[in-house]
């Protein structure tokens, strides 16, 4: 995903990885499925 020597930019790869294994991986969130089908009402 990338690498970097700052706190925040660590965090947010960190968080990018995670996010992109669930999404290889075929699992739902449905917390972020809940919101994305209330933004499109």
């Amino acid at each position: 995903m990338g690498v970097s020597d700052k706190e925040s930019e660590i965090e947010n790869l960190y968080q990018r990885g995670k996010k992109w294994l669930s999404a290889y991986l075929g699992e739902r969130d449905v917390f972020t499925e809940h919101t994305r089908e209330q933004e499109e009402k």
